[in-house]
């Protein structure tokens, strides 16, 4: 039976991709023994509403679409806890993910032939090829296939929202961060097209911008 995965998804200069995996293990290791090659990370980026794996192009030249799938490279292996913090001694192994902008296997969105990202699901496929030694016998033969769950902490806080004129709504997403009485600045973000899609939350995580940290600064970010 395989095992099951978690992500962490990180805001980048090229938008929203999915920086860690968090693998459970079955016994606790120390972090020496893994490495970047000890998991093979493969991946197939599927739309939300089919389930099909996306056929997309590399880059805005290219005409031949291609079917979105591929390895991952993984840059850094230790050992965890089960939120992929770094430990000496842990029961989970966290993956750390090149996060590149040319064939962007593990980014969380699309950009489409509409001219619209959407959000899309990375189902990865994780295999064991190296041996884990522990301090009695060594671990072989993981394998894992079934997303559980992630997280996107630079989203927390964000809420999505519209104008109320109906003949043509704007909608926006915004930040207020908690503070004291007083006046505060507010900054507004227009994006461009390359941030544009029916999904507000697109707007704010298409590239680190908005996630920067502005203190005592109200934020909002609109949409087309």
């Amino acid at each position: 039976m395989n095992r099951s995965y978690m992500t962490v998804t990180e805001v980048t200069d090229y938008g929203p991709y999915i920086s860690k995996i968090i693998l459970p293990l079955s016994e606790s290791v120390k972090s020496e023994v893994l490495s970047e090659d000890t998991f093979n990370v493969y991946v197939e980026r599927r739309s939300k509403k089919t389930g099909e794996v996306l056929q997309l192009r590399n880059n805005w030249t290219s005409k031949e679409a291609r079917p979105s799938k591929g390895y991952c490279r993984v840059t850094k292996a230790y050992t965890s806890d089960g939120e992929g913090n770094k430990t000496e001694l842990g029961s989970h192994a966290t993956l750390e993910l090149e996060c590149e902008p040319i064939y962007r296997l593990n980014s969380v969105t699309a950009f489409l032939e509409q001219g619209l990202n959407v959000y899309v699901f990375c189902d990865f496929r994780i295999t064991q090829v190296k041996e884990i030694q522990t301090d009695n016998d060594s671990i072989s033969g993981l394998a894992y296939d079934h997303f559980s769950g992630g997280k996107m902490e630079q989203i927390k806080g964000w809420i999505n929202s519209k104008s109320s004129y109906a003949e043509l709504p704007l909608r926006f997403g915004y930040y207020s961060p908690n503070m004291s009485r007083g006046k505060r600045p507010l900054i507004i973000w227009l994006h461009g097209a390359g941030e544009g899609g029916y999904d507000t939350a697109i707007a704010y995580t298409g590239n680190v911008g908005p996630e920067m940290d502005y203190g005592e600064v109200n934020f909002m970010r609109l949409d087309h």
